[in-house]
């Protein structure tokens, strides 16, 4: 698929044009990216206890925001998640439009077989208070698990009150086939949703999915979308995360990013903890040879009532 550009090569991805879509209903670019992180940083992420979706409180389920300035998080990563996102950010070969000023993201951990309803992502905040529809420039989707049912991009797009779909029908789509350590981005505007594995091979019985080796095993996915203005909620999507989510936190991860005064406060505990344990150490010790001159003297005593 390719993507349609203004006269000038470059997408103006906020501008409604006649339709009122907030971009032209075309097919635009659908990128899968295999291997997009390196395996030590990928094994790190699978290895993170996530929490399944239907385990989640509200806090949870609401996205995270992180100001992007000059291509990169313009905060150093506070969690191992975030780190993955500012990799994917400078090194994930997606083509991020320059003018990016902030990301959001978020993780679903589903059922096997589960699907998601079709959407559009939108500024949450924009439609609440004002009606209107706002999608992120670039939406994207990393698979850290490799089963679950394909995610679908469909070439239909709504107008900004979200009362008609342009075109009616939609012409056709891309259908994205779940694997580990891919990452998938595609144009932020477009409708897409999780289609059930079983269901898409009965309706078009020439298609190959392959079937996952664990059938139990979640489909576990990181969701990223990159916005050119700031959503309405960014303030209140950048806290620090809450105890329920200390999943997404490393120590591996922390430990590369603390600052002068965490490393000095860590070495100081550790120091510590480590005289703590010699001290203990060396009393074991002593008690175990006050224990053994004990015994050594209570043998030469009987030694010496045996002789008498």
């Amino acid at each position: 698929v390719s993507t349609q550009s203004t006269g000038d090569g470059k997408s103006n991805p906020m501008q409604p044009n006649e339709s009122g879509a907030l971009r032209p209903a075309t097919p635009c670019d659908c990128v899968v990216h295999r291997s997009a992180l390196p395996d030590k940083l990928f094994q790190q992420l699978a290895n993170l206890p996530h929490v399944p979706n239907d385990q989640k409180g509200r806090r949870i389920k609401e996205a995270h925001w992180l100001a992007v300035q000059n291509g990169a998080l313009a905060n150093p990563p506070s969690s191992l998640v975030e780190q993955v996102c500012g990799y994917l950010l400078e090194h994930g070969g997606a083509e991020v439009p320059g003018e990016v000023c902030g990301l959001e993201w978020w993780v679903h951990s589903r059922a096997p077989g589960e699907k998601m309803h079709f959407h559009f992502d939108r500024d949450e905040g924009c439609w609440e208070r004002e009606g209107l529809m706002q999608h992120p420039a670039l939406a994207s989707v990393f698979y850290i698990s490799g089963s679950g049912g394909p995610t679908l991009v469909v070439q239909q797009q709504c107008n900004r009150e979200h009362t008609m779909l342009i075109p009616e029908k939609a012409a056709g789509g891309t259908l994205l086939e779940v694997d580990a350590n891919c990452w998938a981005t595609f144009d932020g505007s477009l409708l897409h949703g999780v289609c059930n594995t079983a269901q898409c091979q009965k309706r078009v019985p020439d298609l190959e999915l392959d079937q996952p080796a664990d059938q139990d095993e979640r489909r576990i996915t990181l969701l990223v979308n990159f916005w050119v203005v700031e959503i309405q909620d960014c303030e209140s999507m950048s806290q620090e995360l809450s105890q329920d989510e200390q999943w997404a936190v490393s120590y591996t991860h922390l430990r590369a990013h603390e600052t002068p005064e965490h490393l000095v406060c860590r070495l100081l505990l550790e120091k510590k903890k480590k005289n703590k344990k010699e001290k203990k150490r060396k009393h074991n010790k002593k008690k175990r040879r006050k224990h053994k001159n004990i015994q050594i003297s209570t043998t030469k005593d009987e030694l010496h009532r045996d002789n008498m």
